[in-house]
């Protein structure tokens, strides 16, 4: 932690490392260290959604001058950070982390909002890129690719006067 209520680049770098691999005791231990701390739990997801942005930039590779309050320092330990992890699972836990920026604000025991936050990040299933689906289909079905399946046929309704009952 620095001093003058700032926070680390190391804390973040931290509970976005425990995020991307899906370990939620050491998501709550960081959430934990920096409450016990006396950090401002309400700036400090401030700071978190802004890193979450920042890696999924660094992630697209956009061009420097949009990044430019990162030092190259810090973009390229975030590329290190994120050259592992796919774009859509990095979109994901930004999307969930954007949606739930006012309940945390607004929030009287925010502890518990950013905890709810990354609980519900927990249950999700991890975003997987198309291409992977495609030879997980392969390996299983033993097609070419899923693309080139037939098509189902669409089911007939039956009106409902002709259903038994």
């Amino acid at each position: 932690m620095n001093l003058l209520g700032g926070l680390d680049h190391a804390v973040l770098s931290d509970l976005s490392a425990a995020v991307f691999s899906r370990d939620i005791s050491r998501v709550l231990a960081v959430i934990a260290d920096v409450f016990k701390n006396g950090q401002d739990l309400k700036r400090f997801y401030a700071d978190l959604l802004m890193h979450f942005r920042h890696l999924m930039l660094v992630k697209m590779a956009v061009r420097a001058d949009i990044l430019a309050e990162l030092s190259p320092g810090e973009i390229e330990a975030m590329a290190d950070q994120v050259k592992d992890v796919s774009l859509p699972l990095i979109d994901q836990t930004f999307t969930l982390l954007f949606n739930a920026e006012t309940n945390v604000r607004h929030a009287y025991q925010p502890r518990l909002a950013i905890e709810m936050v990354f609980s519900r990040s927990y249950r999700f299933c991890r975003a997987c890129p198309l291409i992977s689906l495609s030879r997980a289909w392969t390996a299983c079905c033993g097609i070419r690719s899923f693309w080139h399946c037939r098509p189902i046929r669409p089911m007939r309704c039956r009106r409902l006067k002709d259903r038994p009952l």
